[in-house]
């Protein structure tokens, strides 16, 4: 069977060092997985620059259906801020659990407009930070930045899951009070963990879910250097070598999908093609085009797979920029999505 490369915004092709380090399993309770869980809080810190996050068994939408389960308030202002189907699912969430939202949206690969944010104080804004289904970097700093002016006691629940690593965030600095990640993106590792982040302002309510209790794990991870339930091992040690690699230059790492990303555009707009962004992100591109479906088989026969628009967004496909990405492919793949798009 041909050899397919996974050039989807996750999960994604793993780096050598990541697909070694998993042939090895070691047991949950040991002193060695303690070890590894006190480099990898040491390096979480470093990248942050801040306190380690928590981690939980789970993909990112596990992180974020664990938010609402332990810091916030059903009956208190929300506000979200939607551009794409990440967001929207955050939507969805947050109606399961009983929150009438205001919403404001942005146009599929555009910006906030700043000015379209209502004058009134919230106490919890929801937003990405990368809506992966457009390949958009959103203008958080922005909204962030004008959201705490009107009330500078407002939670800022941001979701960094195609973001974290790709991007300098410091959470502490630009005023984000809880931030979400996973391990199947820019950190190049598989499917299974993901972690939140919670500045010390933000307080932590009873617990709505046993196995998602935010304050009980984050002790077992702090006191014990462990799990309160047996976690997916292999990706644990592939996160711990991953985030070894990223905190020894966080900087570099950053420019590295930059250069990524610089480099694919090059390619599709020399092949007269369009991007689908307003402001593209560093993870992931969108490119228009005719149609996706012949696009994505065709280029899949060729061994590489690529993603379709989400949602209704059948005229864009897109390429991912995290993981063990290679030059060459994406010169390739920029050709392939010019040749089949007629």
């Amino acid at each position: 069977m041909k050899r397919i490369k996974l050039y989807i915004p996750g999960p994604l092709e793993y780096y050598p060092f990541v697909r070694r380090v998993m042939k090895t399993i070691i047991h949950h309770r040991s002193e060695e997985f303690s070890l590894m869980m006190k480099r990898i809080r040491k390096n979480f810190s470093k990248i942050l620059d801040s306190y380690p996050p928590t981690l939980f068994s789970s993909s990112g939408t596990g992180a974020i259906n664990a938010v609402f389960q332990n810091f916030v308030d059903p009956t208190k202002k929300s506000l979200i801020l939607s551009s794409g189907k990440f967001a929207n699912r955050m939507l969805e969430i947050m109606r399961f659990y009983g929150i009438s939202p205001t919403v404001i949206r942005a146009k599929p690969g555009e910006l906030f407009n700043i000015a379209k944010i209502p004058k009134q104080e919230f106490d919890y804004v929801f937003m990405t930070y990368v809506e992966t289904s457009t390949g958009t970097r959103n203008n958080v700093e922005e909204v962030i930045s004008v959201i705490k002016k009107i009330n500078k006691n407002t939670k800022v629940i941001v979701d960094a899951v195609s973001a974290f690593a790709a991007y300098e965030i410091f959470p502490e600095k630009i005023g984000i009070d809880i931030l979400i990640g996973a391990s199947h993106k820019a950190l190049g590792c598989p499917p299974g963990i993901s972690f939140i982040w919670r500045s010390e302002n933000v307080e932590t309510l009873k617990s709505e879910d046993f196995y998602f209790n935010f304050s009980a794990e984050s002790q077992k991870q702090e006191k014990e250097l462990g799990f309160r339930f047996t976690p997916p091992v292999e990706v644990i040690s592939a996160l711990d070598v991953s985030l070894e690699y990223v905190a020894q230059n966080p900087s570099d790492f950053i420019k590295l999908h930059q250069k990524r990303s610089d480099f694919f555009r090059r390619q599709i707009r020399k092949s007269g093609l369009e991007l689908f962004s307003q402001n593209p992100a560093n993870t992931v591109t969108a490119v228009k085009i005719k149609n996706a479906d012949k696009i994505t088989r065709s280029v899949l026969k060729k061994g590489f797979l690529i993603g379709k628009g989400a949602e209704n967004y059948e005229n864009i496909v897109r390429v991912s920029h995290m993981g063990d990405v290679s030059f060459r492919d994406l010169k390739i793949i920029a050709k392939l999505i010019k040749k089949y798009n007629k």
